[in-house]
């Protein structure tokens, strides 16, 4: 399938239940780093193809097509689509990172910090979708109090207390 999937997604953005399959198929074919990273490189180009259809750093364009292109992308980014995608992303992100945690001889898959970008930026992709986007902002809120309970309270208190400073900047309807 992974024959036959990679090319197709060069030259056409794919559906949301074809995104979420091939990520499935390949989650349980992953028991390797090499493997893992490899699901983390899919979640990656799932996320461009539902979010950065349009480049907006093209600067020679004009002003008015850049707004509306703004507008377009926004409208890109609160789709329900992108909603799950991220979550998805989230979730394996916080899941093999605790897993990997549970050995200590092994190399982790993503470290804290990692986790935690994957969480920022599924936040600022998705904060406007109102009704979904306080899931993302859930899981990460778990992840941070699991930190909470297994470090040093400071630092650990301090990446709540900036968590919680993200969502206040963002809309809420929870």
């Amino acid at each position: 399938m992974l024959k036959a999937r990679s090319p197709n997604q060069l030259f056409f953005s794919s559906c949301l239940g074809l995104w979420l399959d091939w990520i499935k198929d390949e989650v349980s074919l992953a028991i390797s780093e090499e493997e893992k990273k490899r699901v983390l490189d899919l979640y990656e180009k799932a996320t461009v193809d539902y979010l950065c259809m349009l480049n907006l750093k093209d600067n020679r364009r004009p002003k008015v097509y850049m707004s509306f292109l703004t507008h377009i992308n926004a409208l890109f980014q609160t789709s329900v689509a992108a909603i799950t995608i991220w979550k998805s992303y989230v979730d394996y992100a916080i899941e093999e990172h605790l897993e990997s945690m549970e050995d200590p001889d092994e190399e982790p898959v993503l470290t804290e910090d990692e986790v935690r970008t994957i969480c920022h930026r599924a936040i600022k992709f998705t904060e406007y979708h109102i009704p979904e986007s306080h899931t993302i902002w859930n899981a990460w809120m778990d992840f941070e109090l699991q930190q909470l309970e297994s470090q040093v309270r400071n630092e650990a208190m301090y990446h709540i207390h900036s968590v919680y400073r993200c969502r206040e900047k963002g809309v809420s309807t929870d």
